[in-house]
């Protein structure tokens, strides 16, 4: 063939070669470019479900135009939206969302629970007094009056009573649930062996009281005086309650101050050894009181589990600079500041500054009101009411792999040493979730007995059933199975998780399980956003310091981390977090956990959604947990997480957003907890 006929050929040869390599190339650009996209870019397929459509919308809305994601991402998750005041359908932070959302919802779950369970009936009656029209909800005001007198309360104000005001605190924290500076609660251990501890925290009511103090009370101080007049029915000293006024917001600010340490000190001692750590409150003095209001006998060598060195230490101050007859009309005074619309309808108005405010707050009031006194049976009428039993194999698997994944984190930790590592994964294993109703709740005639006592009557008004319910608390707490059963938070305030150390479990309210912390049909960064995060704050509170006193079999010990380990666990505990925060707990291990938990989760489904353009798997868990952290503006939060803590530590937040290393989100020495390999020193 010549080679003129050969040409053809060749150039068909050329032209081919040619294109092979052009499309090789392409590929290669394309995979790079796909490699250079965040993991599930606006390539992934759009959740399209209700949930997805409703995180969406709010997340869009949360979101800041006016700051950096890269420069404060809190404030760019929680400042971009907020209301002049409460709203009844939106709302600033996920907690409002959640406690609004109970409240709202709280009304079905007693009247179709009770259907299911016919006690519940208690509760309802209840509720749907305080929440009809003033002419049902009643006047009682005498009998209000009666209660703080046989309490040992003065109001008004007149000669005190010779009465221990450290007697009267301890007797309304566990007698009537009324925790006004502090909560006191009975440990008592599982099982036959009758062992039992004191517990000694800073009250979950302080809050809702330097909130009333704050967005009520002293916004209407001439009103307040008025109705003060009006319930005692005679003259008071307006310089006696002014100075009062003044003491009080001084005591409500340093308690305040003292509850904010995100890694309190905790201690656990005898009853002998009070003293040393409230030297202006004698240990015969903290026996007597605790005496006179528990059931269980203490004695000088019962122990107590304080969890808020700290926050004691504040208490011991204020005994030390106030007289008792002082403390007396001070918690008189908080009283009728958390309690005065008890008497009657018209104090509404006076603790909520106008009518229009009033109806917001009602409800609220309401359902505070009845599911302090009914915890458990509010809480296993929720259950059910609502098809949130469905929801049980999910959560319970979602809380199983934070513990899978918290337990291989720590046996790949290079930091520790074998002994330590294996205590360390036995304790996080042996963690345990409390949030549903326990099954001998449900059993025929159990919930009938245990609130046999409690009050049930048509024809009384609010506050004759507020007294009655309170004063049977007294009563029913007497029971260590209703102790051991009333022990989780309530849907009507924060918080609503806690981490109990004694026992080491996670409590949660059964109204965590709702929008925007869980959603039944949404994407797992929704799901390990959400609960999924908060559920795993929780848990690595099993190894910070005051975890770290109990032993995976139960007992109290120093630390159980051998010497060597607990060098390395000091150095990486305390790493050069900013801010105030000395400890790494517990937002950067938890957010470590929360995150390999979730990306696991999307491994195993092959599978990964977006919920609208711009919001990946990554960036929904991001801002999920940030929105979980948000701090509400309406009620001070003394259970406050700090979500750029946890993010500006980890490299994967950065990459998401695409942080220019060096930047407040993320700086070139970043804090880690569980790493399995050393830190390159060239980082």
């Amino acid at each position: 063939m010549a080679a003129s006929d050969r040409n053809p050929w060749v150039r068909a040869a050329v032209i081919s070669a040619g294109l092979s390599v052009f499309c090789v190339a392409l590929v290669m650009i394309v995979v790079q470019l796909r490699n250079r996209r965040p993991a599930g870019d606006a390539g992934d397929p759009l959740c399209e479900t209700d949930d997805c459509e409703s995180h969406a919308s709010i997340l869009e809305q949360i979101a800041s135009k006016d700051v950096d994601p890269c420069d404060d991402f809190s404030a760019y998750v929680c400042t971009a939206w907020s209301p002049a005041r409460i709203q009844t359908q939106r709302y600033v932070t996920a907690m409002d969302f959640a406690i609004y959302g109970w409240m709202q919802s709280l009304n079905r779950t007693l009247h179709e629970g009770r259907g299911k369970i016919p006690v519940g009936r208690k509760a309802m009656l209840m509720y749907d007094t305080c929440t009809a029209d003033d002419w049902r909800y009643g006047n009682s005001a005498s009998e209000l009056l009666l209660f703080l007198n046989e309490t040992g309360l003065i109001w008004p104000f007149g000669p005190a009573p010779k009465l221990d005001a450290l007697e009267l605190f301890v007797s309304l924290a566990f007698n009537y649930d009324a925790p006004f500076w502090f909560s006191v609660a009975i440990s008592d251990s599982p099982g036959p062996s009758g062992e039992w501890r004191v517990v000694l925290s800073p009250s979950y009511e302080l809050p809702i009281i330097v909130a009333h103090h704050l967005n009520a009370i002293d916004g209407a101080a001439y009103s307040w005086t008025k109705i003060l007049h009006s319930f005692a029915a005679g003259d008071l000293d307006e310089a006696e309650i002014n100075e009062t006024r003044s003491v009080g917001a001084e005591i409500l600010r340093q308690l305040y101050a003292a509850s904010g340490d995100p890694t309190p000190e905790s201690a656990l001692f005898a009853i002998s050894k009070f003293e040393e750590y409230t030297p202006s409150i004698s240990s015969s003095r903290w026996l007597n009181a605790l005496q006179q209001a528990l059931p269980v006998g203490p004695t000088m060598a019962t122990e107590v589990f304080v969890t808020h060195v700290g926050y004691v230490r504040t208490i011991d101050s204020l005994f030390a600079k106030l007289e008792n007859e002082q403390l007396l009309r001070h918690l008189s005074w908080l009283f009728m500041k958390m309690y005065i619309p008890v008497a009657g309808p018209e104090f509404f108005v006076g603790v909520y500054g106008n009518s229009e405010t009033s109806k917001v707050y009602r409800p609220l009031f309401c359902g505070f009101n009845v599911e302090q006194p009914y915890r458990l049976l509010v809480s296993a009428l929720s259950y059910v009411s609502s098809a949130i039993s469905n929801d049980r194999p999910l959560i319970d698997a979602s809380f199983d792999s934070l513990v899978l994944e918290a337990t291989q984190k720590l046996m790949n930790c290079f930091w520790l040493d074998v002994h330590s590592k294996f205590l360390a994964v036995e304790k996080v294993k042996a963690v345990r979730k409390r949030l549903w109703p326990e099954d001998v709740v449900f059993e025929p005639g159990f919930l009938d007995d245990m609130y046999g006592y409690f009050p049930e009557n048509e024809t009384w008004s609010f506050g004759s059933y507020w007294i009655a319910s309170r004063k049977s608390i007294r009563g029913a707490k007497t029971s260590k199975l209703y102790r051991s059963l009333s022990v989780n938070p309530i849907g009507a305030t924060e918080p609503y998780l806690t981490y109990d150390a004694i026992l080491n479990r996670v409590l949660i309210t059964m109204g965590a399980v709702a929008r925007p912390m869980y959603y039944r049909n949404g994407t797992r960064s929704m799901l390990y956003g959400g609960i999924g995060f908060l559920m795993a704050l929780q848990l690595v509170k099993s190894l910070d310091r005051s975890g770290l006193r109990w032993h995976p079999n139960g007992s109290a010990v120093g630390c159980f981390l051998t010497e060597e380990s607990r060098k390395e666990y000091a150095a990486r505990d305390s790493c050069g977090v900013r801010d105030s925060n000395t400890s790494v707990f517990p937002e950067i291990p938890a957010v470590e956990v929360a995150y390999a938990a979730m990306q696991r989760a999307l491994k195993q489904d092959g599978r990964r959604f977006r919920i609208s353009k711009g919001l990946t798997e990554e960036r929904v868990f991001f801002m999920t947990l940030c929105f979980m952290t948000c701090p509400r503006r309406y009620t001070p939060s003394a259970y406050r997480v700090d979500c750029n803590k946890a993010l500006r530590n980890f490299p994967e937040f950065a990459a998401a957003y695409r942080c220019p290393r060096g930047s407040n989100m993320n700086p070139a020495k970043k804090c880690r907890f569980f790493d399995s390999a050393p830190p390159n020193p060239n980082d």
